[in-house]
């Protein structure tokens, strides 16, 4: 009788020590997860902002050729394409960090590789509208 009640611990200490291990490695999965989903984003809001700006040039070359006063083409012009452009182009990083994170995840292409190009698409596409808008 002994000789099965330790059998029966070991057996048990042996399935804890699994399941243990099956948890750690599930929780050290969900970090480097939660990790490369920030670097993402982070990489998608750079790489927006930063493409943004033929949108922003487009728009304040367009608002000094428009019959806006130049004086107040030439100060409230940035002010009033900066900001928004700086927003919009923020939250199409951040969608776009996310889509490339929920798309590419398990996938043999980086994450954050396709998060940047999700991003200029998005840029892409605030251009085009910023020059068909603005013509």
């Amino acid at each position: 009788m002994q000789e099965d009640q330790l059998r029966r611990v070991r057996e048990y200490l042996d399935d804890y020590e699994i399941r243990e291990r099956e948890q750690r490695q599930a929780l050290r999965h969900e970090v480097l997860t939660i990790a490369e989903r920030d670097a993402a984003i982070y990489a998608a809001v750079r790489a927006a902002i930063l493409g943004s700006i033929p949108s922003i040039v487009w728009s304040i070359f367009a608002s000094i050729r428009s019959s806006w006063p130049p004086g107040f083409a030439v100060l409230f012009a940035p002010l009033c394409f900066v900001v928004p452009f700086v927003i919009i182009a923020a939250a199409a990083g951040v969608v776009g960090g996310l889509f490339a994170h929920w798309w590419f995840a398990e996938s043999t292409i980086s994450v954050r590789l396709a998060a940047i190009a999700t991003a200029l698409l998005c840029d892409a596409v605030l251009l085009f509208w910023v020059v068909i808008l603005s013509i």
